[in-house]
């Protein structure tokens, strides 16, 4: 992992650096064409003081959701590049993006927003239009608005992750 390997305390709501490795999931989701709020270096520290995420105000639904979802099954940390990356930092942006492979594949759990096409879709099994899926295998309600399901039929989730704009991204 990169030296300044930085995460987001779900409980303490702010980015960290984990002096040992902990466990960790991962969000990959697209960012899409609106505009959404990025670590820089004129916001680190007010991101790294506790509470910090809660005081930004367009944080995306995607991110919003994976933070919750993180609290849900008990993994205290997440990364998000838009957060754990500064994105105003050449030096910073180069060595997180080398270290990507190590990023996702150390992670606990990667949680892969395909359905949405963008930042604000939120996470739930085939986007925010209320299609649900053929057959469910397992239920998870996350919040009173959001439930994750898992489907039996590998071709049905096959096909809509085909189909999404995660899918068509130059990475994963």
């Amino acid at each position: 992992l990169p030296k300044d390997f930085r995460l987001i305390d779900v409980k303490q709501r702010c980015i960290v650096q984990p002096t040992k490795l902990e466990r960790y999931c991962v969000l990959s989701y697209v960012w899409g064409s609106a505009g959404q709020f990025l670590l820089k270096e004129s916001n680190f520290e007010q991101l790294t003081t506790s509470n910090g995420i809660d005081t930004i105000t367009n944080l995306p639904q995607t991110i919003l959701d994976a933070i919750e979802l993180c609290v849900k099954v008990g993994c205290p940390y997440l990364w998000v590049d838009s957060l754990c990356i500064i994105q105003d930092s050449p030096s910073d942006k180069h060595s997180q993006i080398r270290a990507m492979d190590a990023i996702y594949s150390q992670s606990y759990l990667g949680i892969f927003a395909a359905a949405g096409d963008g930042a604000n879709a939120g996470l739930s099994p085939f986007g925010r239009h209320g299609r649900q899926p053929a057959i469910e295998s397992l239920l998870v309600n996350v919040k009173p608005s959001l439930r994750l399901a898992a489907t039996l039929s590998p071709q049905i989730a096959a096909e809509g992750i085909a189909r999404s704009t995660w899918a068509s991204r130059a990475w994963t």
